[in-house]
């Protein structure tokens, strides 16, 4: 489910995955069908997993508090890059608690594109601290966003000030190496 939380702020299906323990980095298998067979030919996310939104929802309302408000109440148009290289678009539309709906197209007037490729995707997923996780991400180039809007600037700002008083803490904790 925490792969849902990762997509979850890029493709936020909930239904299981399946992860291979090849290295230290899980890899998941089948990325391209899963999206393929997620969606009806609309582009629409077919009956079953349409139904698990709320789920999804759920795991949104838990992320902690400074990543959970970045992407509240967005238009996300996300790029994901594959392992095998290929690039799938997504949209994800969501409310201040919610993830009001996930398409394989852009939503209308998106306010944030969010880029990203499936092995970060995972690493992020797989972390035991998410929120630590993502800003790493982000710091070292492997999450891109960018505002599409002034609400979408707004969650950029938000985003670039999270990320970096998280890397200044972390740095400063392995610095001292407290709690790590």
């Amino acid at each position: 489910m925490k792969f849902a939380i990762a997509l979850g702020i890029f493709l936020l299906f909930s239904s299981p995955l399946v992860f291979a323990q090849t290295t230290e980095t899980p890899t998941l298998f089948g990325a391209r069908e899963f999206i393929h067979d997620a969606f009806d030919s609309s582009g629409i996310l077919v009956p079953g997993l349409r139904s698990q939104l709320g789920v999804a929802s759920q795991q949104f309302k838990s992320l902690p508090s400074p990543l959970r408000d970045i992407f509240a109440n967005q238009k996300m148009f996300v790029e994901l890059t594959l392992a095998d290289g290929g690039i799938e678009e997504l949209g994800i539309v969501t409310g201040a608690d919610e993830i009001q709906s996930v398409t394989r197209f852009a939503p209308q007037n998106p306010t944030l594109q969010v880029s990203l490729d499936e092995m970060t995707a995972i690493e992020v997923a797989v972390s035991p601290n998410l929120s630590d996780a993502f800003a790493t991400a982000v710091g070292q180039g492997k999450i891109k966003y960018k505002a599409l809007s002034s609400q979408g600037t707004t969650a950029t700002l938000l985003a670039d000030i999270y990320v970096t008083i998280t890397i200044i803490i972390n740095s400063l904790l392995d610095l001292f190496r407290v709690g790590r």
